[in-house]
């Protein structure tokens, strides 16, 4: 009786190992089955073997578990009456490596789209090995799991059943077990000041650099990585200078270099940097940087420069060449990085496309498309600002120059002998990507605080004229300050330049005609050049505004008028008037008098006694010295005297 008692306590033991003290000192059972790899060798997916146990052994808490030997997985049941392991081969092959891949779609101002997958690495029982991507739903089907091994290559088996599969899966390639991967299709900003370069990622104003296999470590079981299809992918280089000596010898160069006119690269670079804030900034507007000048001036260089801070070389500049459409791609490749394009060409400039393409850069407004029929609308999201060089002209319309930040560059102010950063110094090149982490060290709340401090000091400083440009210089200023911050340096005279350099954007954008502006303006110079006649496509008349005023103003039918100036000026498309764009502009136009019926003498031939009587426009001319040799119109700086109706003979046409 005592010994059954005693058996039965012994058994009960083993069928409840844990804090069992008869266990001290036994061995695991994966060591019997280790001692027992040769048998295992030998086995096949069609005969099981049997493996009997001692009392030195530990049991399994299990009555059924997997285990894996010589490269093999094995399903093993424990039979605790016969004291003995039957092992069943399910596999012949190990999950050698397991990586749970989370890759983002991220887009900087649209929804993050994430896609799950593991990357496995498989090894066999002859040493070969192979990867294979595993999706969502291969977790609950077999087959597909062995469509993928029988696509993948040969020699890989596993015959098992479904809940054996699941185990399988449950064990070796669950998250828990699996490191994670996030990659990302866009370099730049992923986040609250992180910035993800193909080498590297800035994480709470720390540096994180990538191993050897490309993996950017962020904890003990999480990595992220670049995944760009872009060409060229943002490297932050090594260097045992900080950013902020760095940035203390690129701003004391520059100001060596380019003497009194420092300002003008320093406003350039501030433009670039701000752009990593681009996403905070679209909702207030974001300008487009143009640098425009002379050779020699050294705008590409700066503009290159740029380029090397974001960690970029030197051939990720865009040729000017690009269509507007291809540019635009590029700027929805990469999350807060400024794309430049060197030598715009002036048909590119002038351009529709590229008008549109401006406005709907300032606030990061996308582009939708129709797809084939059935599909969803195709969105283009920009999520990066733009800069460009050229030499040729830029658009003349009011439009699109207050949503640029222009900085020329003329003379000869440039010595580039003692410049250290043309692209052949190409260690000094390389250490200016790490200006950048630095900047990213600024809270978004500091920078829109020095950024209202800018705006309120042109504000009281600057000739009134349109908020707009105040706050794209405002932008570009707020970067040169976070500069000079990183630097440590303190220009005593930058504030009296920014004045300057302000006052004199403001009086190049109020020299800029609108469309109302540039028709009036043609209408003497046609006339002058005998193309058009007074009387037959235009006209004047007294209009008496009302409050009494007598008023000279111009008739004519704007149709006809545009259409003329259109057909004399096809070889210049940037004097094209829009019709449309005319009919929308006098609706406010100061000078805008109304529409009035008025008889014109027939254009084909004018001694006709019969005239022709269209709905005409009416504008103000008074004051508009284009207009003082007509007969009729009132001579501002003559008193009220008035110019004969002749053609001037000394027009310089």
């Amino acid at each position: 009786m005592e010994k059954k008692k005693k058996d039965e306590k012994v058994q009960n033991s083993r069928l409840n190992p844990i804090n069992n003290p008869l266990d001290i000192g036994r061995k695991n059972i994966e060591d019997l089955i280790k001692e027992n790899e040769t048998r295992l060798s030998e086995a096949n997916f069609l005969n099981p073997v049997t493996i009997p146990y001692a009392d030195e052994y530990k049991l399994p808490k299990e009555s059924k578990f997997l285990i894996d030997v010589g490269n093999c997985i094995y399903s093993v049941s424990n039979s605790y009456k016969a004291e003995s392991l039957n092992l069943k081969k399910i596999t012949n092959f190990i999950f050698k490596d397991v990586k749970e891949v989370i890759k983002c779609e991220n887009k900087l101002l649209g929804k993050l789209n994430s896609t799950r997958y593991y990357n496995v690495t498989l090894r066999n029982e002859y040493n070969t090995e192979v990867e294979v991507e595993l999706s969502g739903d291969t977790k609950s089907d077999l087959k597909k799991f062995c469509s993928i091994l029988d696509d993948k290559a040969n020699g890989f088996l596993i015959e098992c059943k479904k809940n054996e599969y699941r185990e399988i899966f449950s064990k070796y390639i669950s998250p828990e077990i699996a490191c994670k991967i996030k990659t990302y299709t866009n370099a730049g900003i992923i986040g609250d000041r992180e910035f993800l370069y193909e080498n590297a990622l800035i994480k709470d104003g720390k540096i994180n650099y990538a191993n050897q296999d490309g993996y950017i470590q962020i904890d003990e079981n999480t990595f992220y990585m670049l995944d760009s299809k872009a060409a060229y992918a943002p490297k932050l280089a090594k260097s045992l200078k900080s950013g902020n000596e760095i940035s203390k010898e690129f701003v004391e160069n520059i100001i060596e270099c380019w003497k009194d006119d420092y300002f003008l690269p320093l406003i350039t670079i501030g433009h670039m940097i701000m752009s990593v804030f681009f996403k905070e900034f679209a909702k207030i507007g974001v300008p487009t940087l143009i640098l425009y000048g002379e050779s020699g001036t050294g705008k590409s260089t700066i503009e290159k420069c740029g380029l090397f801070i974001f960690g970029f070389p030197r051939e990720a500049i865009v040729s000017g060449g690009s269509t507007v459409k291809s540019i635009e791609y590029k700027l929805s490749q990469y999350n807060s990085i400024i794309i430049c394009v060197d030598d715009i060409k002036g048909i590119t400039l002038l351009s529709g496309n590229f008008n549109e393409f401006i406005k709907s850069l300032y606030h990061a407004t996308p582009r939708t498309k129709m797809t084939n029929y059935g599909r969803e609308i195709e969105v283009s999201q920009v999520c990066s600002p733009f800069a460009g060089s050229t030499n040729d002209r830029l658009p003349n319309l009011k439009e699109i120059i207050n949503r640029l930040n222009i900085v020329e560059m003329f003379g000869k102010s440039f010595d580039s002998s003692k410049f250290k950063y043309f692209e052949t110094n190409e260690e000094n090149v390389k250490e200016l990507s790490l200006i950048l982490p630095e900047i990213l060290k600024f809270d978004i709340e500091e920078v829109k605080s020095i950024y209202s401090d800018t705006v309120k000091l042109l504000e009281t400083s600057v000739k009134d004229t349109q908020r707009r440009v105040i706050n794209n210089i405002a932008y570009a200023y707020t970067g040169v300050r976070l500069l000079l911050t990183v630097a440590g340096i303190t220009l005593n005279d930058i504030e009296l330049k920014l004045i300057e350099y302000a006052n004199a954007q403001v009086d190049k954008y109020e020299d800029v005609q609108d469309v109302v502006d540039k028709v009036l303006a043609e209408i003497p110079i046609l006339y002058r050049l005998g193309l058009i006649d007074e009387g037959v496509l235009f006209t004047f008349k007294q209009y008496i505004a009302p409050d009494g005023k007598s008023e000279n103003v111009v008739c004519f039918h704007k149709g006809t008028i545009i259409a003329k100036i259109n057909q004399c000026n096809a070889h210049d498309k940037s004097k094209y008037i829009d019709i449309d764009t005319f009919n929308a502009y006098i609706k406010t136009h100061p000078r805008y008098r109304g529409n009035k019926t008025v008889r014109y003498k027939d254009e084909i031939n004018p001694n006709s006694i019969k005239d022709n009587s269209r709905n005409s426009v009416m504008f103000c001319i008074d004051g508009l010295e284009d207009y003082s040799f007509f007969h009729g119109v009132e001579h501002p700086e003559l008193n009220g005297t008035i110019e004969p109706n002749v053609k001037n003979d000394t027009c310089p046409f």
